[in-house]
């Protein structure tokens, strides 16, 4: 009977070489060396020589007196998600890779805008945390730095506000009276008449009232006697 032959096999693995940590040779940063009030400016970033670089996030400080960051202005490599996250004072510009692409490598551009808000002379600085396909991190020990000077803008002339003249005091002109129509005052003015005496009114030579004879009269009538009535005239008898 034979027996049957022993096979042995021998299995191999291979353990698969570790990745080496994220790593750059440094940062730059570039901005405009002067800008004015209400300008929109971009701070250039680049990561040169990077390797394995699979995320990265770059902290970007400012004054928040004379520049802001603006929201979801961030830019980075093709092939990749960007975002901005603000944070006083400034902002975190964040760059990831998507899905199964590979880790970067080479020289990285990157970007942010910053809008000019006030006028002053100010430091721009960035820091970088570099994270690689597996994960590890890498911080680079200095963050670097750029100045930028805002002029005061110049104050925009106005016209002036149109003054209205002063009121001119003057006299009431004078009302005409009827004294000034036919150039006679008032005092000059003469006395009326005194009212004409009535018919039968006072005797000239007695001063009688013509009145009080008639009256006497009618008395001595009623007590039975004659009345005589006397006039004198002037120059004769009665």
């Amino acid at each position: 009977m034979l027996a049957a032959p022993l096979c042995a096999g021998v299995l191999v693995l291979g353990a698969a070489p570790a990745l080496a940590a994220p790593d750059t040779t440094g940062l730059s940063l570039a901005v405009p060396a002067t800008a004015a009030v209400g300008d929109t400016i971009t701070a250039s970033l680049e990561l040169g020589d990077a390797a394995d670089v699979y995320a990265y996030a770059l902290t970007v400080e400012v004054d928040p007196e004379v520049l802001a960051v603006v929201p979801d202005s961030a830019t980075g490599p093709a092939g990749g998600f960007d975002s901005t996250e603000l944070a006083e004072p400034g902002a975190t510009v964040v760059h990831s890779r998507l899905g199964s692409s590979p880790a970067l490598a080479g020289d990285l551009a990157a970007g942010v805008q910053l809008d000019v808000v006030g006028p002053g002379t100010t430091t721009v600085a960035v820091s970088v945390e570099l994270v690689g396909a597996d994960g590890t991190t890498t911080t680079l020990p200095a963050a670097v730095s750029a100045d930028i000077t805002v002029d005061a803008p110049e104050p925009t002339p106005t016209d002036p506000e149109p003054t209205e003249p002063e009121p001119t005091a003057t006299e009431p002109e004078p009302t005409p009276t009827d004294a000034d129509d036919d150039g006679a005052s008032d005092d000059d003015t003469p006395a009326p008449a005194p009212p004409a005496a009535s018919g039968g009114g006072s005797l000239p030579s007695t001063g009688l009232d013509a009145s009080l004879l008639v009256l006497a009269a009618a008395a001595l009538t009623a007590l039975g006697g004659t009345a005589v009535l006397v006039r004198r005239r002037t120059g004769g008898a009665l």
